[in-house]
């Protein structure tokens, strides 16, 4: 396995898991987030049957593990019908803030969009983000993001557009943090 490298704010890389793979060993300097469907969360240890292995910059998070299953919220498309649900792990996004803790700012939602469904979301302007595809096919801000890859927005948005394309529902993990470089 071999991550994808990220360097959006504290999250540094990430590995699309298939069927029962385990997650790759974190590399140094580094603590592993997981992620699964059913809106779970953990840092540190091993969550079992995660879809989605992060790689988060060690000194952005306390040295503890965290597991995260926050309650389920509705999301509205851009025509106000009902589009799915999100989960808020760490940090705040739509007006809610998760279980993690983490050291530097960051942010980490799931989120579980209906076919066909066009999304709006209110991002923090000062974030870079990336837009993790875990399965459908997406488009952000216009821009194509195919099942099981990654996107990338850098700061500077007040808005972040999203689009499932698929025919199916799709999960999409959404990272964000203040650019380091």
């Amino acid at each position: 396995m071999s991550f994808i490298d990220l360097q959006v704010g504290p999250w540094r890389g990430v590995e699309l898991l298939r069927g029962l793979t385990g997650p790759a060993e974190t590399p140094a300097g580094c603590k592993s987030f997981s992620w699964r469907h059913d809106g779970t969360a953990r840092l540190g240890g091993v969550l079992e049957r995660a879809q989605v292995q992060v790689l988060i910059d060690a000194e952005a998070v306390p040295d503890k593990v965290q597991r995260a299953q926050p309650e389920a919220f509705g999301l509205r498309s851009v025509t106000t019908e009902s589009a799915g649900e999100a989960y808020v792990f760490a940090g705040r996004m739509f007006g809610r803030a998760g279980d993690v803790d983490t050291i530097e700012p960051c942010a980490a939602a799931q989120l579980t969009i209906a076919p066909g469904t066009e999304l709006a979301i209110t991002v923090y302007e000062e974030f870079e983000y990336a837009i993790v595809a875990a399965d459908g096919d997406l488009a952000v801000n216009n821009t194509d993001v195919p099942g099981r890859s990654v996107g990338l927005l850098d700061a500077g948005h007040r808005t972040l557009g999203l689009k499932n394309r698929s025919d199916s529902i799709a999960h999409a993990l959404i990272l964000g943090g203040q650019p380091t470089h």
